[in-house]
Formats: structure tokens, sequence, C-alpha cells
């Protein structure tokens, strides 16, 4: 959606066109083999982008090629994979300033989708590593480009904390979107911990140019700073609690004059949702009986987490 503001054009919504090789080439070496393959069974898909690639690669040395390129992606004769740019850097730069963008987010396509079909949670973490690499090394050499970072859904601070680290150390803006922290109420920590560290790092990251809030059943004190919603009830440990249903990418809709949340997910999804849930595992604290016991009988804590 590009709009004007004062002297430069924004771009709020562009996307880079990622190929076959792009995902594996940023990817950790014990992972890359075990990536979900691009484009799945889409034929189509990895035809056309393997005929760009090949497309790019010959009008690198030719510059009357590069010029057709050029005069075909301003009249907007191709989009997409064969656009100018797509996935190229260099020819990326060169298509801002034909365009005359000012600044603009750039968002991934076709590898997100494969990140998010695997299934094996380790090879999902991995796939967004990749992903928020690739974007970091796509936009590094022209500051008006800003790569928008990918988070997984965090059961717990600590996970959440390092990807939040991440994806600021790789210098990506994350705009309009909910940190949730969840399995750390009274009975999913067993107790409540402190999750003020990874308030600090959002703060950080909104000073930045991203719009971050905070949403846990865990506690935070007085020395946190930003949007942050904290002590939810019922906790996602609670049987039927909504917080426990969220997937990535749910809309969440905050309504702070009536302190409630919504999440904006179809009934008839949650519903499915909610039969093929499964708690996860937590260790049985063989060690701290008297934790153990806190966790089976701690109310919730909207009435003061007591036992």
């Amino acid at each position: 959606m590009p709009y004007a503001h004062r002297p430069l054009i924004l771009d709020a919504d562009t996307h880079m066109m990622e190929h076959a090789d792009w995902l594996p080439a940023f990817a950790d070496p014990d992972i890359r083999p075990r990536l979900v393959p691009f484009a799945g069974k889409d034929a189509r898909v990895r035809a056309l982008a393997a005929d760009a690639v090949a497309r790019a690669e010959a009008r690198r040395g030719d510059a009357t090629l590069r010029a057709e390129a050029e005069a075909e992606f301003m009249s907007m004769k191709f989009k997409g994979w064969h656009g100018l740019g797509a996935f190229d850097a260099a020819e990326r730069r060169r298509a801002n300033d034909l365009m005359g963008f000012g600044a603009y987010l750039v968002f991934p396509t076709e590898a997100f989708n494969q990140v998010i079909a695997a299934s094996d949670p380790e090879v999902l973490a991995g796939g967004i590593r990749a992903l928020n690499r690739g974007l970091a090394d796509f936009c590094a050499e022209d500051r008006r480009m800003g790569g928008v970072g990918y988070l997984r859904l965090a059961d717990g601070p600590d996970s959440a904390l390092a990807q939040v680290e991440t994806i600021s150390s790789l210098g990506l803006p994350y705009p309009d979107a909910a940190v949730v922290i969840r399995y750390e109420g009274p009975r999913g920590g067993p107790g409540m911990r402190e999750t003020h560290r990874i308030s600090e790092v959002v703060a950080h990251m909104n000073a930045l140019g991203s719009d971050f809030i905070l949403i846990t059943d865990g506690r935070y004190s007085g020395a946190s700073n930003g949007f942050i919603i904290g002590y939810l009830a019922p906790e996602a440990a609670e049987p039927g609690a909504p917080l426990a249903l969220i997937e990535n990418g749910d809309e969440i809709i905050v309504h702070v004059s009536q302190n409630r949340l919504d999440l904006n997910v179809p009934a008839d999804i949650l519903a499915e949702r909610a039969a093929r849930f499964r708690p996860p595992v937590v260790d049985a604290l063989p060690d701290f009986p008297y934790l153990a016991r806190y966790r089976r009988l701690v109310g919730p804590v909207d009435r003061g987490a007591i036992i």
C-alpha cells in the first residue's frame, strides 16, 4: 500500500519472492535437510521461481536485458517472481531508485509458507531463524528497506526473550505485534516468574519503531514499562482457557476500557483446536513435593492464587 508522507513515498506492504535455494542458504546445517520443500506440491510455483532465477542470472551481465527489465518493471508488465528485484537485493535497490521509495517494509512470501508448514517444532524454530536471517541480509545494504521479523508463540519468558533479542540483533522491525507468553501463571509456572526482562527488550524495540505489546498469564513488576497485559485469568494451564488455544498469526483485539481481550478466531476453529489440544508436558517436580502440591491445589490468579 504505497502512500505519501511529506517528501517521502512509503510502502507498508511489499514482498520479496524467495526461490527454492533461498531459505536453506540461511538455515543452520542440522535444520537445512529437514526443511519443508519449497512450494510443497505446487509444480507451477516451482517452475515460475526457477524461470525467474534463470532470467535474473542472464541479465546480470547484459546491460540490454537489464534496461528491458527496468522498463517492464516501470510499466508493471511483470510482478511477483519476474518483477525487478523480486529476490535479488542489488536489483531491489535499483527498483527503489526507480520508484522513488523513501522507506518500506519487506515481508516474505513463499518461504513463510515453507516455514509454517513444518510439523516438527525444532524445524519450525530453525525455519524462523533462517527466515529472519535472510530478510536481514536482503535489507542490509539499503536502509530504506525494513524486513519484518517473525516470532514463534512462546510458552515461557526464556523462549520469548531469546526470540525478541534475536530479532533486535538483526535490526528487523516488528510492527503491530503481540508477544504472548503463557504457562507462567500460578499453576503453569508453577508460581509466577518475573517477566520484567522481556518488557525491557520490548520497550527498546518499540523505541526503534516497532509496535509490540506483551500479553502474559505471568506477572511483571513496577519497574516494567510499555504496553503490558499480565496476570491473565484463566491462565493457560487451566482447562478450557482461551489463552492455551492461541496460535501464531491469530488476531487479538484489546479492549483497554473494558478490561477484556478478544481472540478474533471463528468459534468452529476454536472448537477444533480445543478438541485436539493436549497440555504441554511439565516437570513433575520430584525434588520439590510442596511445589508440585501447590501446582495441583492453587486457585486462579483473579481470586488471589490461594490454596
